[in-house]
């Protein structure tokens, strides 16, 4: 079976604006199609958990109480 032309346009959408952007079409006798994407509150969870991780590493590294007295 070959991909509905409004699946192909669907995609080239996407992929021309992955980080925001809609699609609005009719796939064959599917029905019709309302795609929204975007970079929300998800993306901003991402982006503190990963700066936490970063932030725990970097005291990770540093010297245990018991190495800085030399024992």
């Amino acid at each position: 079976e070959e991909i509905p032309e409004a699946v192909d346009e669907m995609i080239n959408t996407l992929q021309a604006s992955p980080v925001t952007g809609s699609f609005r079409g009719r796939i064959g006798h599917i029905g019709d199609v309302e795609l929204r994407w975007g970079l929300g509150l998800g993306s901003l969870m991402m982006l503190a958990g990963g700066l936490l991780q970063i932030l725990g590493g970097l005291l990770s590294t540093e010297r245990s109480p018991r190495q800085r007295e030399g024992i």
